[in-house]
């Protein structure tokens, strides 16, 4: 059942204007609504003059009455003469790609409890830091802003009804003077420049409430910052001893001709490889594994888009401002799109102004996707396959409802205990940790990371994660489930089944044998062809032509077209 919002403009009026009315509050939108509908921006003739040259000769005829407006309404958050001279010639972007979908009509404004917020405004700050979100925020402007909206929202009904009852008065005396439709639109000019004026209020006062990160699990440590501040909940397994040198993976994989990084920065830039022979094979391998133990669980198989609108994102909980530096976005599209570093997000809008009934719930589905990351923050890991550009995964994304507080809870605890099996079954040693609030980012309320044993790394890392969002996604990107013909916004849930390149890497180094083969777990037999062991085979020579060869060496054009004068 589709829940969004696509408002049919039957009357010519500025784009920016007709924006800024169609996002006014929804228990005054349909009073401008009817206003504007009345299309009274006219004159005797039925011409629709200038709505612009209109307001701009308010402005400059009513100084003092615009020095009250700006004085009472607009400052200090904004000035009508800044935003209103010259006029806009288009909706202006907020600097929020979400708040940009709903100037577009294509989501509500994001469904934040804001009564909730204000009553414990110094709590919903106390959280943020402690989970290193929101730092640009001043906690005590918000519950400012919300008052002003509301003032704002009793200035604007009180012109309407004044408008209205001008009109009505107008109707009733047949009263087609020019200075019956002065004082219409008089009444017009106000309730655009008031609502131009709320647009600004109510986009700073959004602009702040997205930067709130979701509330925090109790049992969540509050003192860690990253990720080695975690709490160990389980440890599976044991590290293995080896009998020979330990190498790492890059090592391994380049000698068995599984793996290529050499010479390709100039072609596809630093962070990207190729899988040859038995290494994709081994990539493909855990992936049908990985399904065919979701597929067993009852999980539904999809596929999603990678090319998703940036106002997704955010809706997902990536910051607007960190996404420059955290996924590739696509030039030359109208609107901003970026290329998805998870099947969450192309889940989220699969599911964004939907509602499901109650009885379908909880959903538990699994996607395989190509995940594109930028990592321009880290230097770390420069080669090998841990730390790229590119890689293949197999998620897990579930939605339930919230009537026990419990579901998503259940639902997590589930996906956890997934990846347990699936690791476990691989062989690998591994633990499960509670992460700190300040490695939850924005929209997790609780996240376990699983961190297996590298031995050619010598360390513990993540191979994967999974994370309650409980509503923070869904009332951002309004997915909901009715119930008894109510609706409330439901939960998410998502969590990494197979992140195919570490777990190659995991492999690689904990299955390495001293004859320099590498043994395989017995669950992926079946979908490597029988095979038990990664061992060398000789695959085709190659040898470099390039012009970074001396000048005998290298082969030109011309040597291949006229041969060598050797």
């Amino acid at each position: 059942m589709f829940v969004g919002r696509k408002i049919t403009q039957e009357f010519k009026m500025p784009r920016h204007l007709v924006s800024i009315i169609n996002n006014s509050f929804p228990h005054t939108r349909q009073n401008i609504r009817k206003i504007t509908s009345q299309n009274r921006f006219c004159s005797s003739d039925n011409k629709v003059p200038e709505m612009e040259t209109q307001i701009e000769r308010f402005l400059k005829e009513e100084p003092d009455f615009m020095k009250r407006l700006n004085s009472d309404f607009a400052q200090p958050y904004t000035d009508i003469y800044k935003i209103l001279s010259p006029l806009p010639k288009d909706v202006k972007k907020s600097g929020s790609p979400l708040l940009d979908l709903n100037a577009n009509t294509v989501l509500e404004k994001p469904g934040f409890d804001i009564k909730k917020i204000i009553a414990n405004i110094d709590k919903v700050e106390r959280n943020a830091k402690a989970r290193n979100s929101a730092l640009d925020v001043d906690f005590k402007e918000i519950p400012k802003l919300h008052k002003r909206l509301i003032i704002l929202d009793k200035e604007i009904e009180k012109y309407q009804q004044w408008n209205n009852e001008v009109k009505q008065h107008d109707d009733d005396q047949n009263d087609t003077t020019l200075e019956g439709n002065k004082n219409i639109n008089f009444g017009k000019c106000i309730l655009a420049i008031l609502s131009a004026v709320k647009n600004e209020v109510e986009q700073l006062f959004y602009l702040n409430l997205l930067q709130i990160p979701n509330e925090t699990h109790h049992e969540v440590t509050t003192e860690g910052m990253n990720e080695t501040d975690g709490k160990i909940l389980e440890v599976v397994g044991q590290k293995k001893k080896f009998e020979h040198e330990i190498f790492d993976h890059i090592y391994i994989a380049e000698k068995l001709q599984i793996l290529r990084q050499r010479d390709l920065v100039a072609y596809t830039g630093p962070r990207n490889y190729y899988l040859i022979g038995a290494g994709a094979e081994l990539e493909q391998a855990l992936i049908q594994y990985t399904l065919s133990k979701l597929q067993s669980k009852n999980f539904t198989l999809m596929t999603t888009p990678n090319i998703i609108r940036d106002g997704v994102f955010e809706g997902a909980g990536l910051e607007a401002g960190k996404m420059d530096e955290m996924v590739y976005s696509i030039k030359g599209t109208e609107r901003n799109f970026s290329l998805a570093g998870t099947s969450e997000i192309g889940l989220c809008a699969y599911f964004a102004n939907q509602s499901i009934p109650h009885k379908y719930l909880p959903l538990k589905l699994c996607c395989i996707s190509t995940c594109y990351r930028k990592e321009t923050g880290s230097r770390l890991d420069p080669r090998g396959l841990f730390r790229v550009h590119q890689f293949q995964k197999v998620e897990m994304f579930g939605v339930t409802a919230n009537e026990t507080g419990t579901e998503s809870q259940e639902l997590h605890e589930e996906f956890v205990s997934i990846q347990k099996e699936l690791y476990q079954d691989l062989g690998l040693h591994f633990n499960v940790v509670d992460m700190p609030s300040g490695d939850l980012g924005l929209p997790a309320y609780r996240k376990i990371d699983i961190e297996a044993w590298f031995p050619g790394r010598n360390k513990y890392d993540e191979i994967s994660s999974a994370s309650n969002c409980t509503e923070f996604q869904t009332s951002r990107l309004q997915i909901i489930y009715e119930k008894d013909k109510k609706f409330k916004y439901a939960h998410t849930v998502n969590a990494t089944a197979c992140a195919a390149q570490r777990l190659i890497i995991a492999l690689l180094e904990n299955g390495q044998q001293a004859n320099k083969t590498v043994a395989l777990p017995d669950c992926l037999v079946p979908f490597m062809y029988g095979k038990k062991i990664i061992k060398f085979v000789k695959p085709w020579t190659m040898k470099y032509i390039g012009p970074k060869l001396s000048h005998k060496k290298h082969v030109t054009p011309a040597d291949i077209l006229y041969g060598s004068e050797e």
